[in-house]
């Protein structure tokens, strides 16, 4: 990203970065890969599991690699589609769909050469180099998230393959929505999102239900029906690079923002009449000058004389025309 530029007189109050926890949940998503193919394993042990697996009328009389593979995606799928839903973002649970795929592959590959006990070998492996490649993703992705305060506008960055930049102005902030989660109040970290007049920083949660039913008239016909609605809430809600979002320290920043909000809310209105008053002061200098200046037309000696010499009833002023009598 290119280098931050800054106005004339503008100064630079707060550089801001969020703090490692805030990004825990992000952190979890590829660290899951390898907790799950360690707890794969261990459960696939439990003669419980065994026993439910073979329940399944199309896995009757499959391998054991087969039957663990099935277990392994199955809990990929689950907690691939739980955390697309609460992050509102099905990137997840493609490249849960991708690193499965890989992996079925792979095993397909090489699980009928060797024993079932390589295959899990190779699994844990598998799922080590790609936290390890997620995990490093994630941090390069916190990093990118640079949060500038200075005495004129807020400046948000971030982004690795595309990079974002929205700058904020004090005087179009209409309102601060602050929020801390439980490991923010305990390490003094959290997040604040500035909302606009235009909508900007807000969201919108959605909930639908519906109720179906049918009745069979004849032996040929059946009536149904199906019954719906949806409501939606408007809340605060934006992308991690469009917030200050998981700043440290937390307590402090508010404070800083609230005062820088107030100064440039108060000193606005004061600074448009100086400048009116500018402006006025300025023509009327420019008058003065022209007036002064030698090749400006002045009223010559004969016209004053001429002027003087006109008697008071003959005087534009005092002429009185017949209407007005």
């Amino acid at each position: 990203m290119s280098k931050l530029k800054l106005l004339e007189k503008e100064e630079v109050k707060k550089t801001l970065s969020p703090h490692v926890l805030s990004f825990l949940g992000s952190y979890f998503i590829p660290a899951y890969l390898l907790i799950w193919a360690i707890v794969a394993q261990k459960l696939f042990e439990l003669p419980v599991i065994h026993e439910w697996l073979e329940k399944m009328e199309w896995l009757n009389g499959s391998p054991e690699i087969i039957l663990f593979l099935v277990l392994w995606a199955l809990g990929l799928i689950l907690v691939g589609v739980i955390l697309s839903l609460t992050k509102i973002r099905w990137r997840v649970f493609i490249l849960y769909a991708i690193f499965m795929g890989v992996g079925i592959g792979l095993m397909w590959k090489f699980g009928f050469k060797f024993g079932f006990k390589d295959v899990k070998n190779l699994l844990t492996v598998y799922s080590l180099a790609a936290t390890l490649v997620g995990v490093l993703t994630v941090e390069a992705f916190r990093s990118s998230h640079k949060y500038v305060l200075t005495n004129f506008r807020i400046i948000l960055r971030g982004g690795i393959v595309r990079s974002h930049e929205r700058t904020i102005r004090y005087s179009s902030i209409s309102d601060l929505e602050y929020s801390q989660g439980i490991l923010g109040r305990l390490f003094n970290f959290g997040s604040i999102i500035p909302i606009t007049p235009s909508g900007m920083g807000t969201g919108s949660d959605q909930t639908f239900a519906a109720a179906g039913a049918s009745a069979k008239v004849t032996k040929k016909t059946s009536v149904g029906g199906l019954v719906g609605g949806e409501k939606g809430v408007k809340v605060a809600r934006t992308r991690s690079y469009w917030e200050l979002f998981g700043i440290y320290p937390f307590s402090e920043i508010k404070l800083v923002m609230e005062n820088l909000i107030q100064a440039d809310t108060s000193i606005t209105p004061v600074k448009e009449q100086l400048e009116v008053q500018r402006e006025m002061r300025d023509l009327i200098r420019q008058l003065i000058d022209k007036e002064t200046s030698p090749g400006y037309p002045s009223i010559s000696n004969e016209e004053k004389s001429r002027d003087q010499s006109v008697p008071d009833k003959e005087k534009p002023s005092d002429r009185r025309f017949p209407d007005e009598e």
